[in-house]
């Protein structure tokens, strides 16, 4: 960057919701701001946040998503697998006869 573009431009860092990544992210932000960069800011809890604020409009919101590719995509759609799995695959309580007929 030039020093001219980054006083005019708003520069937003992206973190990832892990302590070890956000202290990195920190610094980074911490350098820009020593530097009086006038427009700072930072999203700490990253793509993912951004990915669930954009919700049924993210390949829309952002440029060149693919959600074959995208790994927030990729474990959503296998959360859910796994939960129709686990609902499919749940057999139906067997209602004894006994019990039934005795407390009639």
């Amino acid at each position: 960057f030039l020093e001219d573009e980054l006083t005019s431009n708003h520069l937003c860092f992206m973190g990832h919701s892990r302590i070890e990544e956000d202290h990195l992210l920190n610094m980074v932000v911490a350098h820009f701001l020593l530097r009086k960069t006038q427009f700072v800011s930072c999203a700490r809890d990253g793509y993912k946040a951004l990915h669930e604020l954009l919700d049924r409009e993210v390949d829309n919101g952002l440029e060149e998503h693919n959600s074959n590719q995208c790994l927030v995509c990729c474990e959503e759609q296998a959360l859910r697998m796994a939960d129709t799995e686990l609902v499919v695959a749940s057999p139906e309580p067997e209602i004894n006869s006994n019990l039934v007929s005795k407390m009639s």
